[in-house]
């Protein structure tokens, strides 16, 4: 019954797979350290900043730290 219905939805196009858009972009969220430990909390930034801009150098196209900070 339900590979009934999405074989239906697939022939009538209701659930057509998108299109990728432009730029896809990865978010790179900062570890959370526990307690949120000041002396811990900025080695889960640092990390989370060194791999997006390793990311960026790929041509990945990681979203930077100040448009996450941003949103």
């Amino acid at each position: 019954m339900i590979m009934a219905l999405v074989a239906l939805l697939f022939v009538t196009g209701l659930a057509a797979p998108r299109p990728p858009a432009k730029a896809d972009q990865i978010l790179v969220v900062p570890f959370e350290t526990p307690g949120r430990d000041g002396r811990t909390y900025w080695l889960g930034e640092a990390v989370s900043v060194l791999m997006a801009d390793d990311m960026n150098a790929r041509g990945l196209g990681a979203i930077p730290r100040q448009v996450r900070e941003h949103a």
